[in-house]
């Protein structure tokens, strides 16, 4: 007597495997479908025990119908001829349209004598069409034109081409002012135009598609006045605690470019947002300027604001609001600007190298630190010290170096320490230092020391030997010579000649 095992796991697939004596047999469906698209089983068959030698006829009848109502909606019959014991085969078949939960019913047969049978629920979605609907612009003046496109798109993204049944466009009351019926839709791309009358409904209308993909695109109708001049705030780049004066600069210009004149009111606060109600003493400071003309700068002490004062919100963001009155008509009008947070770093250092964080001994390490404001502006003159040291050694090396023009210290640790297997390197600001020497009273909130770490670890060679090939930064003819100073460590016992191409 046969013996059967089954075993079913359930995750993105149905999978049946059952043995029978030395044969085995594996059955897989998707446990998701997609419907009415193509759907596909695999059936693998190992150590077939059959009658026939020359072979045998394997039947494959699958089946889903409604878990519920109990009615088939598919029923494939498959038939396959094998003669070899190990067959594998895939086969497609046809996915309700309908969503819906399905049991999936499967039978194999071998020359006519069932193999095995087995249900496993499944689920098939159906994939919604994507419409699009996109107008020139969002608001539309008594008279204009209103253009729009619409593109449909199917689950792999490619056009829909059948034709659309029904389009409108109603106005705020939901009043039909405008329809397309049968719309050419061959080329994928829908474009159509609506010209609105001079006395229109204000408000918020509506653009529509009807039928299977149905949604709607709203656009609103208003009477509006272009502004003739535009307000501009340039706030600081960034803002230190240390900062003595806030500065920035308010500008209006025409729309044709001139200069407005008249006057300015500016309010620059200083909190976290909703700071009214973290501390009702936060204060703003109001500038007002009657000769206004164009542009005018700014410049605020931090005091006033009490930026990085300890008994205030030590975190927050500049608040500039901007009001410009043009002197011929009295039209007012606003500009707003947030930012920069205040931060507590004054510099940011980099430390970077040309060899990935490795060195050799007997070279020299060559290092380079990058040093930056706030704003990512290059820091000029500013003095870094390096520190070199070991956790294997007591000895370090230390040295004070100044950036150049553009930020920069390129260093280079000669004579390194030997039996080392790593090097910590530590970059420092020296002026942002702490001291009991500050220059700003103790109630004021303290800078960090800006600082940078990097450790650099020995590279690995079992023959203790190194070589370097120093880097070519300019470009080089193909077939060109170029000569090279290639340093070669040796321990001095034997001296080698080689040739590097």
């Amino acid at each position: 007597m046969k013996t059967k095992k089954a075993l079913i796991l359930t995750s993105l697939f149905s999978l049946l495997w059952m043995s029978c004596v030395n044969s085995e047999y594996l059955f897989t469906i998707p446990r998701s479908l997609r419907g009415g698209s193509k759907g596909t089983y695999c059936l693998s068959l190992r150590n077939i025990d059959h009658e026939n030698p020359a072979g045998y006829d394997c039947q494959v009848i699958l089946s889903l119908r409604t878990s519920e109502v109990n009615i088939t909606s598919v029923r494939a019959v498959d038939s396959f001829y094998s003669s070899e014991p190990d067959w594998n085969q895939c086969v497609k078949f046809d996915v309700p349209s309908k969503a819906d939960k399905y049991i999936a019913s499967v039978t194999v047969r071998i020359d006519g004598n069932e193999l095995f049978t087995h249900e496993e629920k499944v689920n098939v979605w159906v994939a919604k069409n994507i419409t699009l609907i996109q107008t020139d612009k969002p608001l539309y003046k008594p008279g204009q034109t209103v253009m729009f496109r619409i593109l449909r798109m199917d689950y792999n993204l490619l056009p829909l081409t059948n034709p659309l049944e029904l389009i409108t466009i109603d106005n705020p009351g939901g009043v039909r002012v405008m329809q397309w019926k049968n719309v050419d839709a061959s080329k994928g791309l829908v474009s159509l135009e609506m010209k609105l009358s001079d006395d229109p409904i204000l408000g918020t209308w509506n653009i529509k598609i009807h039928g299977a993909d149905e949604t709607y695109q709203p656009f609103k109708v208003e009477e509006y006045v272009l502004p003739k001049f535009e307000v501009k705030i340039t706030p600081p780049t960034y803002l230190l605690p240390s900062s003595p004066t806030i500065t920035g600069k308010v500008c209006a210009d025409y729309t044709y470019g001139q200069p407005v004149k008249g006057s300015l009111i500016v309010r620059v606060c200083f909190g976290p947002e909703y700071y009214r109600y973290y501390n009702p003493k936060q204060k703003c400071v109001d500038i007002i300027e009657t000769n206004f003309d164009g542009c005018q700068s700014i410049s605020i002490p931090s005091a006033q604001l009490k930026l990085g004062v300890q008994k205030y919100p030590g975190w927050g963001s500049l608040k500039i609001n901007a009001t410009v009155r043009e002197a011929a008509t009295g039209i007012e009008l606003n500009g707003t600007s947030t930012g920069p947070d205040l931060t507590y770093d004054p510099l940011k250092i980099d430390i970077t190298d040309e060899s990935d964080g490795y060195f050799k001994p007997g070279f020299p390490y060559k290092g380079k630190v990058t040093v930056t404001f706030p704003d990512g502006k290059p820091a000029p003159n500013e003095i870094i010290r390096i520190k070199a040291e070991s956790y294997n050694i007591d000895d370090y090396w230390s040295k004070e170096f100044t950036t150049d023009a553009s930020g920069i210290i390129n260093f280079s640790l000669s004579d390194l320490w030997s039996n080392i297997l790593s090097i910590h390197l530590r970059a420092t600001a020296v002026k942002y230092e702490e001291n009991s020497d500050t220059e700003y009273e103790s109630y004021f909130q303290h800078m960090s020391t800006p600082n940078d770490y990097k450790t650099i670890f020995e590279w690995f060679s079992p023959s203790l030997s190194y070589i370097y090939i120093p880097t070519i930064k300019e470009k080089v003819p193909c077939d060109s010579t170029v000569d090279l100073d290639v340093i070669y460590s040796t321990d001095g016992s034997s001296v080698n000649v080689f040739t590097f191409v």
